[in-house]
């Protein structure tokens, strides 16, 4: 009896009968949510932002955090139109790509998690002689 019930266990395993949460689909989280877990965040400096500096917008992103915390698969949720639009986004996919996260746990179990989040740019004009 109990050699069938491993062999059965086996079939159901070998066919993803029972899937590890780490496999699992991300789980989407509120940009709140993910607030509390974040581990360590980097800044956008508006040096590496092309002229003009004086550049305002918004980049709403979308991205999975893995089970191990790393940030991956970001993407735009808007088209860029322009010029300025297109560096802003590249600014916040280079400074988001650099996060780290605590896991998101799911009954105990690090999961992946899908999060949307705003950057709201209002970059003043930099001067180097500024204190």
């Amino acid at each position: 009896m109990l050699k069938r019930v491993a062999v059965l266990l086996l079939a159901f395993a070998a066919a993803g009968m029972f899937a590890n949460a780490a496999h699992a689909a991300p789980v989407h989280v509120s940009g709140a949510v993910a607030s509390k877990l974040e581990k360590h965040r980097v800044g956008i400096d508006p040096r590496e932002l092309p002229p003009p500096y004086a550049a305002r917008g918004t980049v709403k992103l979308r991205f999975t955090v893995t089970p191990a915390g790393t940030v991956t698969d970001i993407r735009r949720t808007v088209p860029s139109v322009g010029v300025v639009q297109k560096a802003l986004e590249s600014a916040a996919t280079k400074c988001l790509s650099q996060w780290t996260y605590n896991p998101y746990l799911v009954k105990g179990n690090p999961t992946a998690m899908r999060v949307v989040i705003e950057f709201h740019f209002q970059v003043r004009r930099w001067d180097a002689t500024y204190p």
